[in-house]
């Protein structure tokens, strides 16, 4: 996802829109199955050229209570500095100084965006995905998909560690009853 950055990269207050369809490879758990889109500006702020737009795929994932598959589009947002790395060995203070600040370093006419996209996509998979609010999810004992069938398990499972309380005989009272 190379851009050619040559005719903004030194006019300061030029600008240029990007908008490509890429292949970005799988996105941890989510499989994507399309291409990513970016719809992007690049402005040349000086020190810096300021990428500020979205990346949308389609992609599939498992439900988190179910294990279903399900299909959504994930769409992030792509807000990233990138500066041309410094030259010299003896800049190497100011090379670090810019990688901690988030700013992302280049070389020559052309700036990678796989990197940052990839990351924003990360980013943006939900951290429990649903097929839908109201999944009932999978019975823990038997396996069965509650959405589609009840199961047959008992209806109170005691955890065995707490078996031991169900032999005492206590009294629901108040303590002003006494």
């Amino acid at each position: 996802m190379k851009v050619n950055i040559g005719r903004i990269k030194g006019e300061p207050g030029a600008r240029m829109s990007v908008q490509r369809r890429e292949d970005v490879g799988p996105l941890g758990e989510a499989n994507p199955t399309g291409p990513v889109e970016i719809r992007a500006d690049l402005v040349n702020t000086g020190p810096t050229l300021a990428l500020s737009g979205t990346a949308k795929v389609p992609v599939t994932l498992r439900c988190a209570r179910c294990l279903d598959e399900l299909s959504l589009c994930l769409e992030a947002q792509l807000e990233d500095q990138y500066r041309e790395a410094p030259g010299p060995p003896e800049e190497e203070e100011l090379r670090r100084a810019l990688e901690e600040e988030g700013v992302i370093l280049y070389h020559g006419d052309e700036i990678d965006l796989r990197g940052p996209v990839r990351e924003s996509l990360l980013l943006a998979i939900p951290m429990q995905p649903l097929c839908r609010p109201e999944c009932r999810g999978i019975c823990p004992a038997c396996g069965t998909d509650l959405n589609r069938q009840p199961c047959e398990c008992a209806a109170e499972a005691v955890d065995p560690r707490f078996e031991a309380l169900r032999q005492l005989n206590v009294k629901n009272e108040r303590p002003e009853e006494r």
